[in-house]
């Protein structure tokens, strides 16, 4: 009976653990451009509401970059709004 479940724990750490890593593997890159996509129609429409409400594209990349939404894919977010900000203020 003890063989039986090392054997039977022994099947589950050395089969199933890495199908399942290959299958997250597999989603992973094969949603990986649909992800970007959906980030860029999100910057866009974003753009597309600033502009509507009167605002320029400057102001409205850096009211965005201000609220620290994550949805957005931001690389770095210490570095990146006070970059920005630096170069509109000239």
């Amino acid at each position: 009976m003890n063989t039986m479940l090392w054997g039977g724990g022994l099947w589950f750490f050395v089969c199933l653990v890495p199908i399942c890593g290959l299958f997250y593997a597999l989603y992973f890159f094969v949603s990986l451009p649909l992800r970007r996509q959906e980030r860029a129609r999100l910057f866009l429409d974003l753009l597309e509401t600033g502009l509507k409400q009167g605002h320029s594209l400057e102001r409205t990349i850096l009211s965005v970059s201000e609220a620290r939404d994550r949805s957005l894919g931001v690389a770095d977010e210490r570095w990146y709004p006070n970059r920005l900000r630096r170069s509109y203020e000239r």
